[in-house]
């Protein structure tokens, strides 16, 4: 509820941002007499046409952005820059609707990216898995895990439990064959998540 309630926050400004427009003019004045005249008599230029005094573009909504005041020989001249910001309405409606769109996007994207994620971590165990298999294992058990050695089982048809179960028993030389020191030298250095990705190597070969 709180992210939803940030998101319209931030989607209100933006809204705001994208809606809030300004329209410029430039007015002005030449050779009054005294500063002070500038508070009634009419601007020339822009929309003021000489019809529009300061008091007039301000009940207007215009504001002044900038201001410039020049004197010459004991009169002074004037130019205006006015602005007027405009907010377009935005219902309440709209902006619930435009959360909610942007709600179910992000959710899809959350998704996807999660997917690929996951797609990707796979991808890697499996890719870690057959670098070790390839480097370790194929040369006696041959390259799709059907070779035997003695009389132990192919790796293709052990079940993950009982693969795992041997490989840590070799690991500590809980194992006594004639070839049991070779796959002691092997699995004392391969972690829990080693052996599983070689685990993991191994079924794709059985597809």
């Amino acid at each position: 509820m709180t992210k939803n309630k940030t998101l319209k926050f931030l989607l209100l400004s933006l809204l705001a941002t994208s809606t809030l427009y300004a329209q410029q003019t430039l007015c002005y004045k030449e050779n009054l007499t005294s500063i002070s005249e500038i508070e009634y008599v009419n601007l020339d230029g822009g929309i003021c046409k000489g019809e529009k005094n300061l008091q007039d573009m301000k009940n207007d909504s215009w504001i002044i952005d900038d201001v410039k005041i020049s004197p010459n020989n004991g009169k002074y001249s004037f130019t205006y820059i006015f602005k007027k910001y405009n907010q377009q309405n935005v219902s309440s409606d709209n902006i619930d609707e435009k959360i909610n769109k942007i709600l179910a996007q992000r959710k899809i994207k959350a998704k996807q990216e999660r997917k690929e994620k996951i797609r990707l971590a796979k991808l890697k165990r499996l890719t870690d898995g057959q670098t070790l298999y390839e480097n370790k294992c194929a040369s006696c058990h041959g390259i799709d895990g059907n070779t035997r050695t003695m009389h132990s089982k192919k790796l293709s048809e052990l079940h993950e439990f009982d693969y795992f179960q041997k490989m840590k028993a070799y690991g500590v030389g809980a194992i006594k064959s004639p070839l049991a020191y070779q796959m002691e030298s092997i699995a004392q250095f391969l972690s829990d998540k080693d052996i599983t990705n070689i685990y993991l190597y191994l079924r794709t070969l059985k597809k």
